[in-house]
């Protein structure tokens, strides 16, 4: 069985979707957080190992077959196939997949991969090191004469 394969389920009508197979074998479907029809999908952050090889496969309705695929590893780490330059290209074949295996970098922080094709990107997010704290934000206290 292809680790990256589709879900039984999926179709073109189903949305976009990134698999990822981690360097231990699991696998995992990241979404992305943005709006309709906007030109840039940003997915969900992702935790990773420091080194961690990830698999990756994006597909959906929206990537347009035939089109040039660049993708760009923006902050360090290494992308298979980019022969030592931190990108590589292909044209999209008919499946509407797009996939790309990326090392992580050893140093702590945020590691972005980003894939462009005519005017659209796709962007992920890989974050090298413990997850961040969140920080919940509260409105200030107003004073009631």
């Amino acid at each position: 069985m292809d680790p990256l394969a589709a879900p039984a389920n999926w179709n073109d009508q189903t949305g976009e979707t990134a698999l990822v197979v981690r360097g231990d074998g699991s696998r995992l479907s990241i979404p992305h957080h943005s709006a309709p029809g906007e030109s840039q999908k940003r997915f969900h952050r992702l935790r990773v190992n420091p080194a961690e090889r990830l698999q990756v496969q994006v597909f959906g309705p929206e990537i347009p077959v035939g089109a040039t695929a660049i993708v760009t590893a923006l902050d360090g780490g290494q992308l298979e196939g980019a022969q030592g330059k931190q990108f590589f290209e292909f044209a999209i074949a008919a499946d509407k997949k797009v996939p790309f295996t990326f090392t992580a970098g050893q140093t702590p922080g945020l590691h972005r991969v980003v894939i462009r094709f005519g005017n659209q990107e796709r962007l992920f997010k890989f974050w090298v090191g413990p997850e961040l704290p969140v920080i919940v934000r509260t409105p200030k206290a107003t004073v009631q004469p």
